[in-house]
């Protein structure tokens, strides 16, 4: 289902170099303490304020993709883009996108979505799709089919809004988070029938390159208003 005008801004920062992931994780904890941060946030509307970086293991072979993931929800576009705006002169060099937030998996009531694992997904469409087409798969066809795994316990489909069409081309078409309860669990759903048959479905509405993904854990949570 899609949240009730659930705008989310997902925004991907690499740390500068010389910088230990460490150090910079500690870097970006501290802006929940900053006095003009989170007034400016808490004046944009923003609904919850989610912080993650990524677990320890992804440096173990190289570089993941992005040192740290905060995740802005708001109630309208507008308020969303203005908070974008203000990012950016903030972090340049940040990957962000504009997304609408479609639940297809919700967290049981006995867990905290907040103590799960993530894996953040990369997506970009077949070239022959349109974006309606590939929306439509994605949510209806696709969706199912990972959400049957019993070792899914969350899963999350950003779909970059319209407005990043009417800008410019995004380079994603969007982004999903899988969320499961342990490491483990990654690597069960992956072998389950359903998370094997997930995996394959992709050729139907996903670009044959690959896309990066990144393992990630929730690090802080704020409610700005």
């Amino acid at each position: 289902m899609i949240a009730p005008q659930l705008i989310r801004v997902i925004s991907l920062t690499k740390r500068p170099a010389g910088h230990t992931p460490a150090a910079f994780w500690q870097q970006q904890r501290a802006r929940a303490n900053e006095t003009n941060w989170c007034a400016a946030l808490q004046q944009s509307g923003c609904i919850m304020w989610t912080q993650s970086q990524p677990i320890n293991t992804e440096y173990a072979a190289q570089d993941p993709v992005a040192d740290w993931v905060d995740e802005y929800d708001f109630a309208d576009i507008a308020s969303a883009e203005s908070w974008r705006r203000q990012l950016f002169a903030h972090t340049p060099d940040a990957l962000m996108a504009l997304t609408d937030v479609v639940i297809a998996k919700a967290c049981p009531a006995h867990l905290n979505p907040n103590s799960l694992t993530r894996v953040l997904r990369f997506a970009k469409k077949r070239e022959d799709l349109t974006t309606p087409q590939f929306r439509r798969y994605w949510k209806d066809s696709h969706a199912p089919i990972a959400c049957a795994s019993p070792f899914l316990s969350h899963y999350v489909q950003l779909h970059v809004n319209d407005w990043e069409y009417q800008q410019q081309p995004p380079k994603w078409d969007g982004f999903t988070l899988s969320c499961f309860t342990s490491i483990e669990d990654i690597s069960a759903h992956a072998q389950h029938p359903a998370g094997a048959e997930a995996a394959k479905d992709t050729q139907h509405f996903l670009s044959p390159t690959p896309s990066p993904r990144l393992i990630i854990q929730c690090a802080a949570t704020i409610q700005p208003t």
